[in-house]
This record gives C-alpha cells, structure tokens and sequence, in this order.
C-alpha cells in the first residue's frame, strides 16, 4: 500500500473516531437526567430517547461510526510493519488480528453500556469507562508491538493487568478476566523468538 493511500486512511479513520466521539458526548449530554429529576421528566427522557430500547439500538450511530475508525486505523497501523519477519508467522498474525477484534469489541461494549451502568452511580460509570479506554490502550499496544516495537508488550501487559482488577472490581467472572491476562501471555511467547530484532 502506498505512503499516501496509508495516510488517507489513517485520516479518515482519524476523522471518524472523532465524529464517533462527538455522537456519543451529544448523546450522552441529552440523554442525561437531572440529579433531582421526577418520574415524569425521566418517563419524558424515556420517550422522547428512546431510552427502553436496547443500547445496541440507542447507540448505532456511535457504533457505526466507531468501528470503521477502528477498522481503518487498524489497518493503516499494520501497514507500516517495520518488524523482522518472524514476527508475522500465520499463527502469530492470527492472534494479533484475533486480538484487535476483541479489545475493539470490548471497547465498543463498555461504551455502549456505560450510560445504563451510570444510573446507579457515578462511580460504575466512571469504571465502564476506564474499562473502555484500557481495551483501546490494548488495542493500540498490539498495533504498537506489530510495528516491531517492544514496548508494545509492556503496554499490553500493565493495562491487561489494570483492566483485570478493574474486571473483578466490577464483578465480570473470574473466566473472563483470566482469558484477558492469558492473552498477554500468548501475545508473549509468539514475539519471544525476535524478541532481540525489535526496537
């Protein structure tokens, strides 16, 4: 792929999270209740939102937004692979886009439902939240390390290690946190073998 073509998309994907970004804020910012809101204004906001359909649905504009951005950076991020070759055995490539299509989905997820975990409270927002952003982190920690940057490793594996407490302090199962951490793990051994090639 050619230097031009690679940042078109890459700016295009750019422009797209942002657009993404700015959806979910607007929507967020309006469907928000007052602290002291009565039954009435919420039943309002309800209705007018569409607040009791699923969040999947509430949210396509944001989602149909936010996967292409990830979609078009991830490819424009894989493009420029400066790694020694080994690094891009089948097996190894299988995983990482296994992976990139994970922690997108995971991010996806815990935006789309952190507005229904913020009415109990600030707090699980705020977690639904961090959860979000650390799947990103790992997101771009495995574009990172394709790039043949070993860094990459150290960044998967803090936020792994971060989103896993933050997975058991928000009581996801003990399986799914496990898996997540395992990942790492895998992610490791695959690089292991140039892991003196790397920068």
């Amino acid at each position: 792929m050619s230097r031009n073509r690679i940042v078109l998309l890459l700016v295009l994907g750019v422009l797209l999270f942002a657009a993404a970004c700015a959806v979910y804020a607007l929507r967020l910012w309006q469907t928000t209740p007052p602290v002291d809101a009565s039954v009435e204004e919420l039943a309002a906001l309800t209705d007018r939102y569409g607040l009791d359909r699923p969040p999947a649905v509430q949210f396509g504009l944001f989602l149909g937004l936010f996967i292409p951005a990830l979609l078009l950076t991830g490819l424009t991020g894989m493009s420029r692979s400066r790694a020694e070759e080994p690094l891009h055995r089948p097996i190894t490539r299988l995983v990482v886009l296994l992976l990139l299509f994970t922690y997108g989905l995971i991010a996806a997820n815990y935006l789309v439902l952190a507005p229904a975990v913020a009415r109990p409270g600030a707090l699980g927002f705020l977690l639904t939240m961090s959860m979000a952003g650390l799947a990103l982190l790992n997101f771009i920690s495995l574009l990172v390390l394709w790039n043949g940057r070993r860094w990459g490793i150290y960044s998967l594996g803090s936020s792994s290690f971060v989103l896993l407490a933050l997975n058991l302090l928000g009581g996801v199962p003990l399986l799914t946190t496990v898996f997540e951490l395992s990942a790492v793990v895998v992610v490791y051994v695959l690089v292991r073998p140039v892991w003196i090639y790397m920068e």
